[in-house]
């Protein structure tokens, strides 16, 4: 079971829902300024675990890679006025380049980190 890591606007940190959202827009224009940050183009491939075939999946709109070390990772994507992805646990190590990241996204957005296996805010 993986958990996702979720990034808000929806809730306060006291879960009184705020009727606020995070735009595909507002996003893509974000992703666009940050020169760590890119919109994944490629599909993502993977092999079926019963008969070994090839299974092959487009990227969704807003699915973005962060640059880190020279090397490109899965990093957050768009999803109903959201940012998600799956929660890693390297992510409890403060100094994680993806954490570090994502923390910065949510302070420029304003925004809450949570995830969804207990219905909690992360004090990152």
């Amino acid at each position: 079971m993986s958990i996702t890591l979720i990034v808000t606007r929806t809730y306060s940190r006291d879960f009184e829902e705020t009727g606020k959202t995070i735009s595909l827009d507002e996003w893509l224009a974000l992703v666009q300024k940050d020169p760590n940050l890119a919109i994944r183009t490629d599909p993502f491939v993977t092999t079926n675990p019963r008969d070994k075939s090839e299974i092959t999946m487009a990227a969704g709109i807003g699915q973005t890679e962060l640059i880190t070390n020279g090397r490109r990772v899965p990093f957050l994507r768009h999803a109903q006025g959201e940012l998600l992805m799956q929660l890693h646990p390297d992510f409890e190590n403060p100094e994680n380049p993806v954490r570090k990241k994502i923390v910065e996204i949510a302070q420029m957005l304003d925004a809450q980190i949570m995830h969804d296996a207990a219905g909690e805010f992360l004090d990152w």
